[in-house]
């Protein structure tokens, strides 16, 4: 068996929602309005603590994920033992799991207010660059249909954003292991809030 190593370049996010107190909601619209917002996306990382008792943007109360987005930019590339460059491949080259699959259900990770949680803070950290590894072995040199994406989705009131939850190497679902901050670059920052009065 050779020993091979694929990893994952593209853009990709860090995602925390989390649920506020009527006290945190008021705070985040005064600041809103003091800062003469006109929406919320514009709202930096500075709505932590200092600005919203209690709130932490790096940790969620009801979602902490960081993935690479599932979208066109995806980039995927296999070296072997030797570092040397075996195959590079996009997105649209893999085969879809739900053709092995075809009662897979992805991952779903609503960041959408309830009654239970009736307001909801959602904070993306985009980033783009090398994301994460796979290492893997074959006896024959791998092809592109030979892996799936494990699609999630963080859902929100405005829409969803598609993620990999993982990769699958035909009958293997490989570990994903994430490169440091090193690999990115940072894209944007946004906050969201919703609220079951919208």
């Amino acid at each position: 068996m050779n020993k091979y190593k694929l990893t994952i370049t593209g853009n990709a996010v860090t995602a925390t929602a989390s649920s506020l107190s009527p006290q945190q909601v008021e705070s985040v619209l005064n600041y809103a309005s003091s800062n003469e917002l006109e929406d919320l996306h514009d709202m930096p990382q500075e709505l932590q603590s200092d600005v919203v008792p209690g709130y932490d943007a790096g940790e969620g109360n009801l979602l902490d994920v960081y993935a690479p987005l599932f979208d066109d930019e995806l980039k995927f590339t296999i070296t072997d033992s030797q570092g040397s460059e075996a195959i590079v491949f996009d997105a649209s080259q893999l085969k879809d799991i739900y053709e092995v699959d075809e009662d897979f259900e992805p991952e779903d990770l609503p960041a959408i207010p309830d009654e239970e949680n009736p307001a909801v803070l959602l904070y993306l950290w985009f980033v783009e660059g090398g994301i994460c590894e796979f290492e893997f072995a074959s006896q024959d040199i791998p092809a592109a249909n030979d892996f799936m994406i494990i699609p999630g989705t963080i859902s929100t009131q405005d829409g969803e954003y598609d993620l990999v939850r993982g990769l699958r190497f035909r009958e293997e679902i490989l570990e994903m292991n994430f490169l440091d901050s090193g690999f990115t670059k940072d894209v944007s920052h946004q906050s969201q809030l919703w609220t079951l009065e919208e």
